[in-house]
């Protein structure tokens, strides 16, 4: 049987007709990314993404004979870890339920990254090439997305975080394992009443902080040199971009929610200052939810504490904080009724976490985690980041950098 292979990308899509394919990609796709969401509400906010062209977004899917999206994948071109370096984000890989176990997906991602690396538009009796693949634009949209000087330089990666274990090797991902997810669950989280904080030395964070407090370099990860070390730029986190789904989705349903939720709903984290023998310690917790809303990541975890009795102290009020977010995010998430409390998750990683401090490292910080009640150490958990060299040319192959949301993104 024989596949056609189309494309989309957000330069030159955004007709009617355009975006009536996308949101017929994004219905497809809701079967395994919507989570909770109505497919209503999922089309809705990964149609901004789409549409803000101030990203950049391809999609490639197979379609059927008779005309079903059978399998897809989207490439998203983001300014790389190092100067003149490009990262590709692989994502979105899906493949219908009722084309399942035919080897699509691996057809159309083979397909996809022999033409990026190689320009090369291959077909034969199983592949028909689509007027969107040959048309020029498709090359256009190529050729400023991954510009020549970057591919000539070999200083491009694709990178992807796989919740298939391994599945990627096959197609050249090395899997980064340096990794160990946090977690806890709804009915583990101290239930004290509403949070309250403490004026005089906390504050909570809205978006209009994230530049001051997450990307300011003064609460970041420290930059390498180390070339092996690889991936997006520290500004290209999406932890903005996921602060402002949450929020989004609360404005599109505003109609639905009180005014208390929605107010609620722009912290994004939590901040305490303290001063101790003159000295001034700060740690902050930055969160949000994750892709399926069930489950909420804390992305970013900063402190200058060198004393574990003070960063103890810290850390029961930002699991204070967590909680009280945790609770406001799923009673405004229709769906999530139907999930246990064993569904609903809140995570964190040894990898997000930044400490600034002689006396104290990351380990000593997960050390507390772990002894902190109701807080799991799951390893590796469900997301695996992996990184790809393009062509598959270093030897040995990059890695991904400690530098941001979801452990290396």
């Amino acid at each position: 049987m024989s596949y056609t292979i189309n494309q989309i990308n957000n330069k030159f899509n955004l007709n009617d007709e355009g975006l009536m394919k996308i949101r017929k990609i994004y219905e497809n796709l809701s079967v395994s990314f919507k989570g909770p969401l109505t497919i209503k509400d999922f089309q809705f906010l990964e149609m901004e993404h789409f549409e803000d062209i101030n990203g950049k977004s391809q999609f490639f899917y197979l379609t059927s004979n008779n005309g079903d999206i059978v399998s897809t994948c989207e490439i998203v071109p983001r300014k790389g870890y190092h100067e003149n370096s490009l990262n590709l984000l692989l994502t979105m890989v899906y493949t219908n339920p009722n084309y399942r176990k035919k080897g699509l997906v691996s057809k159309l991602l083979n397909w996809v990254i022999k033409f990026y690396e190689n320009q090369t538009i291959d077909h034969d009796d199983t592949i028909i090439l689509s007027e969107s693949i040959t048309n020029k634009e498709c090359m256009e949209y190529f050729n400023e997305a991954v510009p020549l000087k970057f591919r000539e330089s070999n200083n491009i990666n694709w990178s992807l975080y796989s919740i298939v274990g391994t599945f990627y090797q096959q197609f050249g991902f090395n899997p980064c394992d340096e990794i160990n997810w946090f977690q806890i669950n709804s009915s583990d989280f101290p239930n004290e009443g509403e949070f309250q904080i403490n004026e005089t030395n906390e504050k909570l964070l809205t978006n209009e902080d994230i530049d001051d407090y997450y990307f300011n370099e003064k609460y970041n990860f420290t930059p390498v040199n180390d070339t092996q070390l690889q991936n997006c730029s520290l500004e290209e986190s999406s932890y903005a971009g996921f602060v402002a789904r949450y929020q989004s989705y609360i404005e599109f349903n505003k109609d639905k929610f009180k005014d208390d939720d929605i107010k609620f709903a722009k912290n994004c984290g939590f901040y305490i200052k303290e001063i101790v023998n003159g000295k001034e310690y700060e740690t902050i917790a930055f969160i949000c939810p994750f892709f399926f809303m069930n489950r909420i990541v804390i992305n970013r975890i900063f402190t200058n504490v060198e004393d574990e009795t003070i960063f103890t102290r810290h850390w029961e009020r930002i699991t204070k904080f967590v909680s009280n977010y945790a609770q406001n995010v799923w009673k405004t998430i229709p769906g999530l009724e139907t999930y246990s409390n064993s569904d609903k998750l809140v995570m964190t990683a040894n990898n997000d976490i930044v400490v600034k401090s002689e006396n104290l490292n990351v380990k000593n910080i997960t050390a507390i985690i772990k002894k902190s009640t109701g807080w799991e150490d799951v390893g590796l958990g469900m997301v695996l980041p992996m990184i790809r060299d393009w062509k598959s040319l270093k030897s040995p192959p990059s890695k991904l950098a400690h530098n941001g949301h979801w452990s290396f993104m």
